[in-house]
């Protein structure tokens, strides 16, 4: 029987964690904390594509075209036809091409937006330190209040113990006749 209960108390102990370690498993695994990591990624992606932008962009186009018939690729005038050269004619049709373009002057917007993208980026890291503390200070007070609530009942065990024996011996004096009833 002693062996059982000691067995007991020893599987309870083993089950116990600490302050810290809640904290480590939380910031670990808690998505709140996860969203605001994934929005600083955003913030600094955003903030590195509005400094992009101002040097423009390179564009690469290409078309190709397949026709069933030989198309003409030059325009048929009498002194071409009569010439008794062959016309250039083709069935395959490739073009391609790249455009650059910069916007010359947009009324500081661009400058302006790289600001207010740099500020998108403090602030997102602002956001996830404070939930980051936000957390640390919820488990911690859930914590504290868990060994509260954990002295409180062994508080009251004790005083109902103290009040059974309060009783039994006012019942023993009573019956002995020291006390009255």
């Amino acid at each position: 029987m002693v062996r059982i209960i000691y067995f007991f108390v020893l599987s309870t102990s083993l089950f116990a964690v600490t302050m810290e370690e809640l904290i480590d498993l939380g910031l670990k695994q808690n998505t709140a904390v996860e969203k605001s990591r994934l929005q600083i990624q955003s913030a600094q992606l955003q903030h590195q594509q509005s400094k992009i932008a101002q040097y423009g962009s390179l564009d690469l186009v290409g078309d190709y075209t397949h026709y069933n018939t030989p198309r003409t690729l030059a325009p048929l005038t009498p002194s071409a036809i009569g010439s008794g050269t062959p016309i250039t004619t083709s069935k395959d049709l490739f073009s391609g091409g790249a455009t650059y373009s910069v916007p010359l002057f947009t009324g500081f917007e661009q400058t302006r937006q790289i600001q207010i993208q740099a500020l998108g980026k403090q602030i997102a890291h602002i956001k996830y330190k404070l939930t980051q503390e936000q957390l640390v200070y919820n488990i911690k007070s859930l914590y504290l209040a868990i060994l509260t609530q954990q002295e409180i009942k062994n508080a009251q065990h004790s005083y109902t113990q103290a009040l059974k024996k309060l009783k039994d011996q006012i019942a023993y004096e009573v019956e002995l006749g020291k006390k009255p009833k």
